[in-house]
């Protein structure tokens, strides 16, 4: 689902706002992030994923992404922009730094 983590993090934010690009990121084999478009995904796991997303939340596969959820990177960006302390292009910029980090120390 996440294979977009690589980009800066406004893009994926924008990209997963908007339905729209949904069936660009099930083309390179991610789950969209909503019910409607499951249709958009097809083959083996593909399917079994799909249905399976109706009832569950995915993660990001990434052998680091638990540290990126301890370390509550994506909920301080959040609170940096809801309390105005940044903009989001700031927050998002920070917090995709300290992703790209976390996600590349040694695990």
């Amino acid at each position: 689902m996440w294979g977009i983590i690589a980009m800066r993090l406004t893009q994926p934010i924008i990209l997963l706002a908007l339905g729209a690009n949904m069936a660009g990121i099930v083309k390179v084999g991610n789950i969209p992030n909503n019910t409607s478009q499951l249709n958009l995904v097809s083959g083996n796991p593909g399917n079994q994923l799909a249905r399976a997303s109706t009832n569950t939340w995915f993660v990001p596969t990434a052998k680091n992404w638990a540290n990126v959820e301890n370390a509550n990177v994506l909920r301080n960006m959040l609170t940096q922009i809801l309390t105005n302390k940044l903009t989001v292009k700031q927050a998002a910029e920070a917090a995709s730094d300290t992703i790209t980090s976390i996600l590349n120390a040694p695990s």
